[in-house]
């Protein structure tokens, strides 16, 4: 609140009581006042990110033949993505002081065309320093494991740097485990069929494992043909009703 009064009483000490429309910026200001002064801090998919990022790359095993690009086994195991996070994770806390890089673009705000390219202009090089930065430790850990530089190129960390805000690490049970009655979730998916919020996406879940079901025994997907439609929907119920 002292900060929204200091800035009114700015606002009127330069443009008068009058002059709204010349304080558009003071307004703005006023109204990004609890995000301003609010202490940084990283999202906390993120971080996690960034705690696992470590240990995942101390259990990576040096490349059999020094490739120069990412094999289709180092996609498997993502092994890009936790190196970017672990160079992340090092310019969070050194160079970064526990911030995320600057993304380089620059907020809606109100201005002329020349301050706002200006601003713009402080904002991207900014971002460009850090993603260097960054880069620095990602080609640390490439040597570290045995791979060439070329391995992850500054393009790619620049795109990781921009998008590091929205950094998640998302895990799945397998296939198999999903296939294996012993493993199946039965309490898990009901409860979540009695939610209102994630009902949708486990009656697709169902759905979808039916269906599967229904081609292994038929060996046609249901509903393939219009004729089809009437007749398949009992056998689908069916196939859902042994899969709960």
């Amino acid at each position: 609140q002292e900060i929204k009064a200091l800035l009114t009483s700015l606002s009127e000490r330069w443009f008068g009581v009058e002059g709204a429309m010349d304080a558009i910026n003071f307004d703005e200001a006023k109204l990004a006042v609890n995000t301003a002064v609010a202490p940084p801090s990283l999202p906390s998919s993120t971080r996690e990110v960034l705690a696992e990022a470590e240990k995942r790359i101390q259990g990576f095993k040096p490349p059999n033949d020094g490739s120069a690009s990412p094999t289709h086994a180092d996609k498997q195991t993502n092994r890009p993505f936790w190196i970017l996070a672990a160079a992340l994770s090092r310019f969070v806390a050194k160079e970064g002081g526990a911030h995320l890089p600057v993304i380089g673009t620059l907020p809606d705000m109100t201005a002329d065309t020349a301050s706002y390219v200006k601003l713009s202009a402080i904002y991207r090089e900014r971002a460009i320093k850090d993603a260097a930065k960054v880069h620095a430790h990602v080609q640390a850990i490439l040597v570290s494991l045995g791979h060439p530089e070329s391995y992850i190129s500054l393009e790619q960390t620049r795109a990781f740097c921009k998008n590091a805000h929205g950094a998640q690490w998302v895990r799945f049970r397998s296939i198999e485990e999903e296939c294996t009655p012993e493993a199946a979730q039965v309490k898990e998916l009901a409860a979540m069929l009695d939610d209102g919020s994630q009902a949708p996406a486990a009656g697709f879940y169902l759905l979808l494992r039916a269906a599967d079901a229904f081609y292994s025994q038929y060996n046609r997907w249901p509903g393939g043909m219009d004729n089809d439609i009437e007749s398949d929907v009992p056998v689908l119920k069916q196939c859902v009703t042994q899969l709960v």
